[in-house]
């Protein structure tokens, strides 16, 4: 049998009802630790076969073992710097081979090289689309914040693209880094 949930308007009058969803859940649980939630929280309360959040989980230890411990792989695979240059990691995961490549080999091979670095410009594009989603949703200073990170980030996507040759990106700046770009003085030319 399913749980319905009642809907209040903004007057907090009820108006419609719905299945109760495995987000309701994370709703109460929050709700319970004022407003906080950890992944631990969502864990224990989805042990409960009657919980909706028991169905979004894998229940097969031996699977999810399985599982954990490609993750702690993938995590060492970070860990282990590069002793040429620490800045790197000794094995880069390049996507058209579905592994992780030596840096060296990757370094050699313009086609792995374009392949590691395009999945580095995915993840700018994620955090950018992130950080725009925030600035969106939260307070005028945090958007100012964001609006400064995400010209970090694009300035990250021109110089990665340069390394590729692909097309750069057009950089916006905000009106207020326009005004005060223009409004610095310029050097006299010698």
């Amino acid at each position: 049998m399913a749980t319905r949930v009642s809907m209040a308007n903004k007057s907090g009058v009820a108006s419609k009802s719905r299945e109760r969803t495995w987000r309701d859940e994370i709703d109460v649980v929050a709700g319970e630790h004022g407003g906080e939630v950890t992944t631990e929280l969502i864990e224990r309360t989805a042990r409960n076969p009657d919980s909706l959040l028991h169905a979004r989980f894998p229940w097969d230890d031996a699977r999810i073992g399985y599982q954990y411990r490609l993750g702690i792989a993938r995590q060492l695979l970070h860990e282990y710097r590069s002793p040429d240059n620490p800045n790197i990691p000794q094995y880069i995961h390049v996507e058209i081979r579905r592994a992780y490549v030596d840096n060296r080999i990757v370094r050699d091979d313009r086609n792995l090289a374009a392949s590691a670095i395009a999945e580095v410009l995915r993840d700018f594009e994620q955090f950018e689309n992130k950080l725009r989603n925030y600035q969106t949703a939260f307070s005028a200073a945090l958007a100012n914040a964001s609006e400064i990170a995400i010209g970090h980030v694009q300035r990250g996507h021109q110089v990665l693209r340069a390394a590729i040759g692909g097309p750069q990106p057009v950089v916006s700046k905000s009106r207020k880094d326009a005004k005060r770009h223009q409004s610095r003085p310029r050097a006299a030319a010698k």
